[in-house]
């Protein structure tokens, strides 16, 4: 799932991706993949958030990865809620 704030509040709204007003949409199998790597490339493009902790981290963190289905990604900070 993504998230993005919708501007007018801090709330935090799902969108799908053919909605997304940014230009590059963000794919979350690659964004998968590059968290599974730690690839360093992929910090700044995105972070993610593990529902289950409410710790957000860069692609390239070197925690213990988390399962897939307790992870939401962000474009940016500005699009994280303060807890998830």
């Amino acid at each position: 799932m993504i998230l993005v704030s919708s501007g007018e509040t801090e709330e935090m709204v799902p969108i799908k991706a053919k909605r997304r007003k940014e230009v590059t949409a963000m794919n979350e199998a690659i964004a998968w993949q590059s968290v599974l790597g730690r690839d360093p490339a992929a910090d700044g493009r995105f972070l993610y958030g593990v529902t289950t902790t409410g710790i957000y981290c860069r692609p390239s963190c070197p925690s213990r990865r988390p399962k897939r289905d307790n992870v939401a990604f962000f474009s940016s900070a500005d699009c994280m809620p303060y807890s998830i």
